[in-house]
């Protein structure tokens, strides 16, 4: 099926009971599960194909209408650079020059940039600069100050460790990262006397899938 039949029926065969988008999860009682399935999209963010063909990030995202000269968009920052105030201004200005509409037309997506996703090991760098503190340690305006809402993902490790990445507002923009329910969640416990404890088992059916790549913007550092 196409990414827009998937849009339009919420799956192939119509069989999924409930879609929304990922980050509208985290605030639920399932935060560690919205974690995990937030992890295996984020740690290879330039491996296999989502709905225009390319990986999550890409230096060619393609415009399937384009009617000008700008035909591809770009949402992997260059040069991967590490976390920084630098880097996220850097980020911010990638956001601003490749907001396309499928037509090439130039939309605004920067106002709705919220979220800042990263890994454990760059909580104090991500931290520091987004800390809503009013001066920098320089005594200027901390122009970052409460403009983001961090998103630690504890399972972002090994290679994907310094990877970060701006995600924008799904309420406003658009449903990018979707998470689709194919079997509600069942649970059944009972008691076991051998062990003396109460037993728990749980069954549920689910996928998620990147339907707009302009949702998310990242870079793969390494640092």
């Amino acid at each position: 099926a196409t990414a827009d039949e998937v849009r339009k029926t919420g799956s192939p065969d119509g069989a999924f009971l409930a879609k929304t988008s990922i980050f509208k999860l985290m605030g639920y009682k399932n935060r560690i599960f919205t974690e995990r399935t937030l992890e295996g999209m984020f740690s290879t963010p330039t491996t296999g194909a989502w709905a225009d063909g390319q990986p999550m990030l890409s230096a060619t995202h393609p415009l399937l209408h384009a009617t000008g000269a700008t035909t591809t968009f770009r949402n992997l920052l260059a040069f991967d650079p590490a976390f920084s105030a630098d880097a996220l201004q850097s980020m911010e200005q990638l956001i601003a020059t490749n907001s396309f509409d499928s037509k090439g037309q130039s939309i605004p997506l920067l106002p709705f940039a919220k979220y800042i996703v990263y890994g454990s090991y760059k909580r104090n760098d991500v931290l520091r600069v987004i800390n809503p503190q009013t001066v920098t340690a320089d005594n200027e305006f901390n122009v970052y100050s409460g403009r983001y809402i961090p998103v630690e993902l504890p399972l972002l490790t090994d290679a994907a460790k310094c990877y970060w990445f701006i995600v924008l507002d799904p309420n406003s923009v658009m449903d990018g990262l979707i998470y689709c329910e194919r079997e509600p969640i069942h649970s059944v416990s009972w008691t076991d006397e051998t062990l003396e404890s109460y037993m728990f088992k749980t069954r549920t059916r689910w996928m998620s899938y990147l339907y707009d790549p302009r949702i998310v913007w990242g870079s793969m550092a390494t640092t």
